[in-house]
């Protein structure tokens, strides 16, 4: 029998033995209602208290119960979190890139993947393990069977080497070809112009070696030193 079962009889229960005891007693005493009261109260109070004592106990129960099996309908087993992480991909034995990200959250099924919600930075590094680049997003998601990563927001490639800083609103890190792409507006700011790309750009995951598709426009930037 279910709890919901058992509390809606208990509480049948309750209802009957005090409608009995009430019945019996007027029956018996034709006296007045509060002589009545009185009498059930002193013989039949631990009865009633106790009958009643479990029909709350139960119902409070059905409630845990019901917000238990909500809380377990919502625990995805095939979800699993991790806080403060750092992911770091070696080739021949030389660490390349690292990962950094307060929280990610990895599936199992049906794609293997790892989901950056708050946010991740890649920073890739040359055989002397000296920083070459650095990306940052606001999220992220890394397809692991793919090698590929998308990442969406606020995202910016930032070139050691050449001092030069992209920014667009998603790309896309392809592990495998070693390459970065996108085709969202992008801007690329550089020690002395600002370049507009309408189509996205195409670049090496270094940001050593890009290309710009649609350059519409780009500004340059005046030093007032020069004046």
């Amino acid at each position: 029998m279910e709890i919901a079962q058992l509390v809606l009889l208990l509480r049948r229960l309750l209802v009957t033995y005090i409608l009995s005891v009430f019945i019996k007693n007027l029956s018996l005493l034709k006296k007045s209602p509060f002589y009545i009261i009185s009498l059930i109260y002193r013989r039949h109070l631990y009865g009633v208290v106790a009958l009643l004592v479990v029909v709350i106990f139960l119902s409070a129960c059905e409630n845990d119960l019901k917000k238990v099996a909500e809380l377990s309908a919502q625990v995805d087993t095939n979800l699993e979190v991790t806080h403060q992480v750092e992911l770091v991909y070696s080739d021949q034995g030389k660490v390349r890139v690292k990962i950094e990200a307060p929280l990610v959250h990895s599936y199992k099924q049906p794609d293997i993947r790892q989901e950056f919600p708050k946010g991740v930075k890649v920073t890739f590094f040359n055989d002397s393990l000296k920083v070459i680049s650095v990306l940052t997003s606001k999220y992220a998601v890394r397809y692991v069977q793919k090698q590929q990563t998308i990442v969406r927001d606020s995202v910016q490639v930032k070139s050691m080497l050449k001092n030069e800083t992209l920014q667009t609103e998603e790309m896309l890190w392809d592990e495998r070809k070693h390459q970065i792409t996108s085709d969202k507006f992008v801007t690329v700011l550089t020690e002395t112009q600002q370049i507009f790309a309408q189509k996205g750009f195409e670049s090496n995951e270094n940001f050593t070696d890009y290309k710009l598709k649609g350059v519409q426009n780009s500004r340059f930037k005046v030093n007032k030193n020069e004046f």
